[in-house]
């Protein structure tokens, strides 16, 4: 029976000392898991903080494409404005005044307009009302 007890008492240190083996084991992966976890949560934010810099930047692409599309549709109008103009001056002078001048009090702007830099002395202004002096 002495023998018997001490097998068991031996197997019970044995049981003991692998369960503190084991405790130890389980506390450096404690001590990794929670390393990791603290990571995951850096790169938890710093993905929630490019996130909201790439929505940001896509919707300041989004505005300046708009403002793009706008510019060009603006400048095509205008294109085809002056073109016809330019036609109406080839076809009736007076005509084309009176529509500058309609252009002019639509603007409701003060421009200073130079002559060529040989006649710089003279100055047009076209005035509110588009009326020029």
């Amino acid at each position: 029976m002495d023998i018997e007890k001490l097998r068991l008492r031996e197997e019970v240190e044995n049981a003991h000392a692998e369960i503190e083996r084991y405790k130890e084991i389980i506390e450096k992966y404690k001590i990794k898991i929670d390393k990791v976890l603290i990571e995951y949560e850096e790169m938890k934010k710093e993905t929630a903080r490019a996130t909201s810099t790439i929505e940001d930047v896509q919707k300041e692409i989004e505005e300046v494409e708009n403002s793009y599309n706008y510019i060009r549709n603006e400048y095509v109008a205008l294109e085809k404005e002056f073109m016809n103009i330019i036609e109406l001056s080839q076809i009736n002078e007076k005509s084309c005044m009176i529509t500058l001048q309609e252009y002019a009090s639509k603007l409701s702007l003060i421009k200073v307009i130079k002559e060529p830099e040989n006649k710089g002395h003279e100055t047009f202004r076209i005035i509110e009302g588009g009326k020029t002096d």
